[in-house]
């Protein structure tokens, strides 16, 4: 059988602190850039300053607000959303 090589290289002292102020990777969401329009910004805002949360929060409980309509609720307010675009 081959031996296996438990000698394991050292990294060096700049690739060693390099990793150590490395931030630790999690699965937390991923950064996205919306364009909106002014008018809909400030209304998630006023909601997000109402309801003391952010407007994050705000975007999630639309979504699942969405998520849990009939689907041609869904439809009426997607096509009401492209007219007035």
């Amino acid at each position: 059988m081959p031996k296996k090589d438990t000698n394991t290289p050292m990294p060096s002292p700049e690739e060693f602190i390099r990793e150590a102020n490395k931030k630790p990777a999690t699965e937390k969401g991923k950064r996205v850039t919306l364009y909106l329009p002014l008018a809909t910004d400030d209304e998630l805002i006023q909601l997000a300053t109402e309801n003391n949360v952010s407007k994050t929060i705000i975007l999630k409980a639309l979504l699942s607000g969405f998520r849990n309509m009939d689907v041609n609720e869904q439809n009426r307010l997607l096509f009401e959303a492209i007219k007035n675009k």
